[in-house]
């Protein structure tokens, strides 16, 4: 998902004790202030896009979350 602005944005917890909060915490408040399922989607893409791993492994997340959308909306 990018904006206006064409920034890609994505939903993090980096110190989620001390933030008081959980990574399903903020897609759930993000879910409740109007983002849609599809919307958050993108959000989880452009996160697993730029997570500090190895190309395979985002490659495979990548890969997974796009058969899990397919089936999801099948």
């Amino acid at each position: 998902m990018q904006w206006h602005c064409g920034i890609a944005i994505a939903l993090c917890t980096d110190d989620p004790v001390q933030i008081c909060t959980t990574i399903g915490r903020e897609y759930t408040v993000a879910h409740a202030l109007g983002f849609s399922a599809a919307e958050l989607l993108a959000v989880i893409r452009n996160a697993i896009k730029v997570a500090f791993t190895s190309p395979e492994r985002r490659n495979d997340l990548l890969t997974k979350l796009s058969q899990w959308s397919d089936a999801d909306s099948a």
